[in-house]
């Protein structure tokens, strides 16, 4: 779907308002990048000992992890083994998380990334179904369909997720010398994966629109319902202006500083929810 038939439709959804105190209530603390684009579902995370600071992969883990709606901080689904926390005082060192919705705010990717100053791989990927209320680790079923056909294959630093099709999601990453685009398929809120293909590729960088995209649908997800109303008319505006530029490098570079500015905007809002 095009960024200006996404504007469009985000404007006709019903939308809930993040509230983070209910979510404290309950003892939730919500990793507000991870948020949908529709605003009513994040990532939230609670601890059974507050004095530690664990690794993922302790065990016993202290840290648990849910997909939750934000208003009424009610749980839609477990993050089975996901383990990962993020505080304003202290985060998890070396670990970083990856995310994407669906557009329609029904699927979330989740990358659960590992970083060091040599070395980057991702550790786990899961999928989780707001309408099946579950989620689905999706590691080793990645690992199997790729070493398909790259019998050599023992994991990749995975970047840029994205939902291209409501039951298909792109991951790029490496498989031995290469990078390639992988794409997936699934079905059955991710009980079923095939790896539908794998295309060279020679970066690791995504479009402009797509960047905007992303950077878009980061920031509407933050904004009350009045400000996603603004946001949607301030971006038909921009579009009208976008669409009247002739050059394609001025277009490329109008379109880049717009996914900048917009993704500025969600990272300021994300900081003062954070803290």
């Amino acid at each position: 779907m095009t960024l200006r038939a996404l504007c469009l439709s985000l404007l006709l959804t019903t939308l809930a308002i993040p509230i983070s105190g209910r979510a404290e209530d309950h003892q939730f603390h919500i990793l507000w990048n991870t948020v949908s684009p529709d605003g009513r579902f994040a990532i939230a995370w609670a601890t059974s000992n507050p004095e530690a600071a664990p690794d993922p992969y302790d065990d016993p883990n202290p840290v648990s992890n849910w997909l939750i709606e934000i208003a009424t901080s009610k749980k839609m689904a477990d993050l089975p083994e996901l383990h990962f926390w993020w505080s304003e005082h202290e985060a998890l060192d070396h670990y970083f998380l990856d995310t994407v919705w669906s557009e329609d705010s029904r699927y979330l990717l989740i990358l659960l990334n590992q970083h060091f100053s040599l070395h980057n791989t991702t550790i786990m990927v899961q999928l989780a179904d707001i309408a099946a209320g579950k989620a689905t680790d999706l590691t080793d079923p990645i690992t199997d369909a790729i070493k398909k056909s790259h019998k050599n294959y023992d994991g990749s630093y995975f970047v840029n997720p994205w939902f291209v099709a409501p039951d298909r999601f792109l991951l790029v990453g490496d498989a031995g010398e290469h990078e390639y685009d992988f794409y997936f398929e699934f079905a059955k809120a991710g009980q079923t994966l095939k790896l539908a293909k794998a295309v060279l590729t020679d970066t690791e960088g995504e479009s402009s629109d797509r960047y905007l995209n992303r950077s878009y649908r980061k920031l509407h997800g933050l904004l009350s319902a009045d400000e996603q109303k603004a946001l949607v008319e301030e971006e038909r505006a921009w579009l009208l202006k976008r669409d009247a530029t002739k050059s394609a490098q001025q277009k490329e570079t109008f379109t880049t500083n717009r996914g900048n500015e917009l993704q500025l905007r969600a990272d300021k809002i994300v900081d003062q929810k954070s803290n």
